[in-house]
């Protein structure tokens, strides 16, 4: 039966093979779908030569253990769905083509984004060349950070600074005056940093330097000839063991403690250059 069988598949379909060899055999679809754990319909569609039946490598490899189970020859049974596969495929696959006059965009809305381009350029071109917005967007920029301090410095100068460097002479008039450059050099000395304060030792003394909270800055024996800057002494406030040892320069002004007896201890002396160079023109 199964030489019949061969004879046969010549002219007959892989489905039709496969159905006849497993009616030859008395098996069931629901006992060979177990056997190889196929789906029934599945089988079905194998045997029956469904024209939608997908052609993939799933169908190819359920198709080979169907034959295989029945005892045919895999491979002939394949060769014969692929040609059956072949002549019920579509030759020619059909793309979709545009719809003529819808492959560009219209001329109105090319015309549309080319004004909306130049404008944002323009309004870009502006802003960053625009010093005023660039500062109040640094300072927006500073503010908006967490813990950081503020700036102690204004952004804009001061009026009487603007003033002042509009009432200087020209660079190049100056180097060409000697009386404008003397002039010069003192207007700009008036904008420059305050000169600090100098605590200088005359003698051998002991000195203590504590700020309004009573903190201590500065506090040791100094030598003869021994200096102490202090940058920021508004606030601070000297104590002496040997206040004759001791004498104070701010600038081109000196303050010392001549005429008070020797090894006297003074305390609470301000540093502030304003109070002490007062004190010391009223003494004079």
């Amino acid at each position: 039966m199964m030489n019949k069988i061969s004879e046969e598949s010549k002219v007959q379909s892989a489905g039709h093979l496969l159905k006849e060899a497993r009616l030859a055999q008395s098996l069931t679809l629901e006992g060979v779908s177990k056997q190889l754990r196929i789906n029934t319909r599945y089988l079905i569609h194998l045997e029956e030569d469904q024209e939608n039946f997908t052609f993939d490598v799933y169908t190819l490899g359920f198709l080979r253990s169907y034959a295989k189970y029945l005892n045919l020859d895999d491979d002939d049974i394949i060769l014969k769905f692929k040609a059956q596969m072949g002549s019920l495929l579509p030759t020619h696959v059909p793309f979709p083509a545009p719809l003529p006059g819808k492959g560009m965009p219209s001329f109105r809305i090319l015309v549309l984004s080319f004004l909306a381009l130049v404008v944002f350029s323009m309004g870009w071109h502006w802003y960053g060349s625009n010093p005023l917005s660039s500062l109040h967007k640094k300072k927006e920029w500073v503010e908006a950070i967490p813990g950081l301090p503020m700036q102690s410095q204004p952004l804009f100068p001061s009026q009487d600074l603007i003033l002042a460097s509009e009432s200087l002479p020209a660079v190049s008039t100056v180097n060409e005056d000697p009386q404008l450059l003397e002039q010069y050099l003192s207007k700009v000395d008036t904008f420059a940093s305050p000169p600090p304060v100098i605590l200088k030792a005359l003698e051998e003394t002991w000195v203590e330097v504590k700020d309004k909270e009573g903190n201590i800055i500065l506090q040791r024996l100094f030598k003869p000839g021994e200096i102490h800057e202090f940058k920021t002494p508004e606030n601070l406030f000297l104590k002496a063991g040997n206040v004759r040892g001791v004498s104070l320069i701010y600038g081109e002004k000196t303050h010392t403690f001549l005429k008070s007896p020797g090894g006297v201890v003074r305390s609470h002396i301000s540093l502030d250059p304003k109070k002490w160079v007062e004190e010391s023109s009223e003494r004079q």
